[in-house]
């Protein structure tokens, strides 16, 4: 259901060009990082993992919202290294900053073991495991407030969590597609939660 040890790293750095002329933005820097470990061994039951992963976006000289990094609420792709910041239980792009770091803390476990399907049905059921997470995020820059519908400034290093639960079931579709489809229940843990939220969906 994961990869049990090993990790991918990933750093980057981009300098955009600036330009003469009013429209034309100023040079900037931009440095991204990504992390990722897992961690199992005689301390945990077999296939049992935990997943670690980090990434951050810091841009030092002053730019426009459009560049800063956003955060989503779920996560499409269930191991990839590429930085992309995850707060589930939050709205899409709740977090909004130009420099900001990432946490998310996954407990996997396996649950069931089908392997079969249904005839000649293009659908295969492989697996059913579960997950209970914690992601945080800490910024530079802004939060939504739903209530308010306005985005909130936010003072540097601030930190905002949530926590919850996935049950998900690996699938073969069309006999060579592997999709894993989920459910999930979330807590956010801040003054800009909404509420317990419930969401299903499909990661590759």
């Amino acid at each position: 259901i994961s990869p049990e040890t090993g990790g991918a790293y990933s750093l980057a750095a981009s300098h955009f060009a600036g330009g003469s002329g009013e429209k034309l933005k100023d040079p900037y820097q931009q440095y991204e990082l990504s992390t990722q470990t897992y961690l199992s061994g005689a301390f945990l039951p077999k296939h049992h993992v935990f997943s670690i992963r980090a990434q951050g976006q810091m841009i030092q000289q002053k730019v426009s919202l459009a560049d800063g990094a956003i955060t989503l609420p779920y996560q499409l792709f269930n191991n990839l290294p590429t930085p992309y910041m995850v707060m589930r239980g939050y709205l899409p792009g709740q977090f909004l900053g130009k420099s900001m770091i990432n946490t998310n803390l996954e407990y996997r476990f396996p649950l069931w073991r089908l392997e079969k399907g249904s005839g000649t049905s293009p659908v295969f059921l492989r697996r059913i495991h579960g997950a209970l997470i914690a992601d945080g995020v800490a910024l530079d820059g802004y939060a939504y407030d739903r209530k308010l519908d306005q985005y909130e400034r936010l003072a540097n290093n601030q930190s905002f969590w949530s926590a919850g639960a996935e049950l998900k079931i690996d699938t073969t579709v069309g006999f060579v597609l592997p999709l894993t489809f989920y459910a999930g229940y979330y807590l956010p843990l801040s003054k800009f939660k909404e509420a317990q939220q419930w969401a299903i969906g499909i990661q590759l």
